[in-house]
């Protein structure tokens, strides 16, 4: 297996991991705001608001990501 076909595949990883572990801070932040209800009461920032920021990143990261990979297979096409 060429170098350039393992980055891919390890690109393709690498997305994954980062959707899997958005859901799972999402989750977790849910079943705190659950658990500990009436402290959020107290205050005004949205038991959502880190998912929302760190789902941005994500976002963002996995773009970037997304970008490298159509790269590497136009790299690989080519040869």
């Amino acid at each position: 297996m060429s170098s350039l076909k393992k980055a891919n595949k390890a690109l393709g990883y690498i997305i994954i991991g980062i959707a899997i572990l958005w859901f799972c801070y999402l989750g977790a932040s849910y079943l705190d705001y659950k658990l500990h209800y009436d402290e959020y009461l107290t205050t005004s920032f949205p038991w959502y608001a880190g998912a929302i920021l760190y789902g941005y990143l994500a976002l963002g990261l996995v773009l970037v990501l997304t970008i490298l990979k159509l790269i590497l297979k136009r790299k690989m096409r080519s040869k």
